[in-house]
């Protein structure tokens, strides 16, 4: 399946519009549509908004429309990282910090200079990296080898992950594997100033399961634009008037803060229960209504 992935970023900020296909519900309503916002501190995501063919929706009806706001951490809901898919940042999932390659290798608990290893016709350095911390915590059993090219201003050209102690059961039978993750990039795009862009990726996935699964794809840029100015628009996020927006980690386990969206992109209502959301009352009403005069007994149809 091909995938569009439209990614701005000025400094700390960046947005990402992210479409799957096909693009569109069984009853009409848009679906596979990825909007987010993202700084050091909160992640906001608007989900099933075509701002091409805007959805109808109310307070109380929001169609397929699905709206967030999270801390930036390890439960953010950023579907594609494309700074990992382009080989400058790096993380593990399970302990869900992103590092640049510095900090990886500040950070980890095992750091080495393998040698020297050549990849299609490149030379470059390998460099190995184990356990890395968060927290203070050391997990232990995954890892990084990492290839950089000094044709490329040491650049990454190869990462593989070794997840090791997978659990799951496959077959009936519960299964302990790794899964290694290859991702290498293929060309660079030289923006000048020591600065080279990924253009075109290739990721490879094994897994050491009974049943050897392998998942293989290739990712490329079709319109890149390094240290120019932001076409209008790019970073304006803004979520639909009427929208609900649901605040993530959960206020309890029963509780959730959602804020009705007004004009101009900021919040217009807190919603602490169905009847906060205008429209509620009268819906409830008719309902109340029509329950009263539909027949009861022998002669209902």
């Amino acid at each position: 399946m091909d995938r569009a992935l439209g990614w701005a970023k000025d400094g700390l900020t960046q947005r990402m519009r992210f479409r799957t296909e096909p693009a569109v519900r069984s009853d009409g309503l848009p679906d596979g549509i990825y909007d987010l916002l993202a700084d050091d501190r909160e992640v906001r995501m608007l989900q099933n908004w075509d701002p091409d063919a805007p959805q109808k929706i109310t307070p109380l009806n929001q169609g397929s429309l699905s709206a967030q706001i999270s801390p930036r951490d390890r439960g953010s809901p950023f579907v594609v990282n494309p700074e990992k898919h382009l080989l400058w940042r790096f993380d593990f999932d399970v302990v869900g910090e992103s590092w640049s390659l510095g900090d990886l290798v500040r950070e980890s608990g095992v750091a080495e200079l393998v040698g020297k290893v050549d990849i299609d016709g490149h030379p470059t350095w390998h460099i190995r990296v184990l356990d890395p911390k968060s927290d203070g915590t050391v997990m232990p059993g995954f890892g990084f080898d990492i290839f950089v090219d000094p044709a490329v201003n040491f650049f990454v050209r190869r990462v593989i992950e070794h997840h090791r102690d997978i659990k799951q059961e496959i077959n009936g039978v519960e299964e302990t594997y790794q899964i290694d993750i290859t991702r290498t990039v293929t060309t660079f795009h030289d923006a000048g100033g020591g600065v080279f862009v990924p253009t075109s990726m290739k990721f490879r996935a094994v897994s050491g399961s009974s049943d050897r699964r392998e998942m293989v794809c290739e990712t490329s840029v079709t319109d890149l634009k390094v240290n120019e100015d932001l076409s209008p628009g790019a970073l304006d996020f803004r979520f639909p008037e009427d929208a609900l927006v649901i605040y993530s980690p959960p206020l309890s386990p029963t509780r959730q803060r959602v804020v009705l969206w007004g004009p101009d992109n900021l919040p217009r209502k807190e919603i602490t229960n169905m009847h906060d959301i205008p429209g509620f009352g009268a819906a409830l009403r008719q309902s109340d209504l029509d329950a009263t005069r539909r027949p009861v007994g022998r002669d209902a149809k």
